[in-house]
């Protein structure tokens, strides 16, 4: 979406309203800006390991920083366990259907 108007709010803004116009794109109408430090204090971090279908459900972990589903940060770490591949890949089976939905 575009920020009509080209003033600096920063690094992340709460959008309230929005609308298309005839050249199709998105406009931001109504928002308010945040601080980041504002969604740093009400944030979480965890690690994730997780697939990567375009790259043949590779097994991958980040630390993610996260406010809700919005990330803040994400840092990729070294490779993840054994036991953490097989609970991705087994994830990953099942989101694609189960076994029986692959043969």
């Amino acid at each position: 979406a575009r920020l009509d108007g080209g003033r600096n709010e920063g690094e992340y803004v709460v959008v309230a309203d929005t609308s298309t116009g005839d050249d199709g794109k998105t406009r931001i109408r109504a928002y308010c800006e945040i601080d980041a430090s504002v969604l740093r204090d009400v944030s979480s971090e965890r690690e994730e390991v997780y697939t990567v279908p375009s790259k043949g459900y590779q097994v991958r972990k980040r630390r993610v920083r996260k406010v809700g589903s919005l990330v803040l940060s994400s840092t990729t770490l070294p490779s993840p366990s054994p036991d953490e591949i097989t609970v991705a890949l087994l994830d990953a089976i099942d989101s694609l259907g189960g076994v029986s939905a692959l043969i």
